[in-house]
């Protein structure tokens, strides 16, 4: 079966949840022996870097500049117009025309859609290739972007208010007019089912799985990426309120924290916490820690960084909402904190009761390897292939 995957980000380097999912899709496609084939945008945000791409992964791989980061120009310009920007950003002619050619010289059975972003480019897509089009909906988009508006100014909110109303209809019309979807939380599975007829099924990404080494802690950690806001505001309130508080009780153990986007100098005047930056080999940097802290207080969809530590066996410190998609019980496979005072009991507790922690890590593992394997998640994607290719009436 020959099949397109349409993202609006090269999903190699692997620098952050989006980026994750996407290759982990790519890997459950040719694990089950499909000719696959990558179209990408690439940005100043989002560079292609072709040493990050595994081989043999892809059989043909098109990545095209384009400067979708937002601007001040282009945000007047969608306004006066009535455009949603959120999404126009990733319109391009050249780039329209180089798809069409794509699509027009090769017999795609499927092409994926990575993410809402990617919406843009569906009339293209229909009207020069018999394909099936699926929908890979990491998030509800507009959601996450309805949640935003509150952070900026006055001039701003107005315009973001126009825009999410023009993505929410733009997102919901999308789920109506593609030929399935793939929704990477089961509970926005039930919200997407709910405006549109199109068959959605859930598909989780992959957990990798190693046994974990749990010994007392003398460290916790955070790792995400910085130039999503959620992140940012999450390890804000936790270096800036909790850790400070925890630090003084607990002055041998230390805070370590990474990911895309955060500068050298932040957070590193206050005690206790070492700034690594940007890692670019994540398993390596979690391999050396211990408790995930996941003070994350807004967001949609899955939690990639929740599940990765999981899969390695790590012990969760985390709010509800950082946990939310995810088939967890708190008290049974993490330990749930959403205030400041939760957050300091249960680092006190992850600290002074080693087993009871690691057993609830070795819970988590086990409840994981039934629903997030690779095997499973690949045969299950199978499935829903040939069901969406089946013939009417067969």
């Amino acid at each position: 079966m020959k099949i397109l995957q349409l993202s609006h980000k090269p999903p190699f380097p692997t620098v952050d949840g989006g980026c994750l999912a996407m290759a982990d899709l790519a890997r459950l496609i040719s694990k089950s022996g499909h000719n696959l084939s990558l179209f990408s945008l690439s940005s100043s945000k989002h560079p292609f870097i072709s040493s990050a791409f595994p081989k043999d992964l892809y059989q043909n791989v098109s990545v095209h500049r384009i400067e979708s980061e937002p601007s001040k120009i282009g945000a007047i310009g969608a306004l006066l117009f009535g455009i949603n920007y959120i999404t126009e950003r990733f319109r391009n002619t050249s780039i329209e025309k180089e798809l069409k050619v794509l699509l027009e010289r090769e017999s795609f059975e499927i092409v994926l859609l990575e993410s809402s972003y990617t919406g843009v480019f569906l009339n293209l897509i229909r009207s020069c290739s018999n394909a099936k089009v699926i929908l890979r909906s990491h998030n509800i988009e507009h959601l996450l972007w309805q949640k935003r508006i509150g952070q900026f100014g006055p001039a701003q909110h107005l315009m973001m208010k126009q825009w999410t109303r023009r993505f929410e209809k733009e997102e919901k019309s999308l789920w109506k007019n593609v030929d399935a979807i793939l929704s990477i939380s089961e509970q926005e599975q039930r919200e997407i089912e709910k405006f549109t007829i199109a068959p959605v099924y859930y598909l989780p990404s992959t957990v990798r799985f190693e046994a974990g080494t749990f010994q007392t802690p003398t460290s916790f950690y955070f790792l995400g990426a910085m130039d999503w806001e959620p992140n940012r505001q999450a390890l804000e309130w936790f270096c800036r309120e909790i850790w400070p508080v925890f630090q003084k009780r607990n002055p041998d153990i230390l805070f370590h924290i990474a990911g895309k986007g955060l500068k050298a100098n932040e957070y590193v005047e206050i005690k206790g916490i070492v700034n690594h930056g940007f890692v670019p080999d994540a398993s390596a940097f979690l391999s050396d820690q211990q408790i995930l802290i996941n003070p994350l207080k807004t967001g949609q969809g899955i939690r990639i960084k929740a599940l990765e530590a999981i899969g390695k066996g790590k012990v969760i410190i985390s709010t509800r909402a950082g946990m939310e998609g995810l088939p967890f019980s708190p008290g049974e496979h993490y330990l749930k904190a959403d205030t400041k005072q939760e957050f300091i009991d249960q680092m006190e507790f992850a600290k002074s009761n080693r087993e009871a922690v690691q057993d609830m890590a070795v819970k988590a593992q086990s409840v994981a390897e039934l629903l997030f394997s690779e095997d499973i998640l690949a045969q299950k994607l199978e499935v829903t292939f040939q069901k969406l290719l089946k013939p009417l009436g067969v």
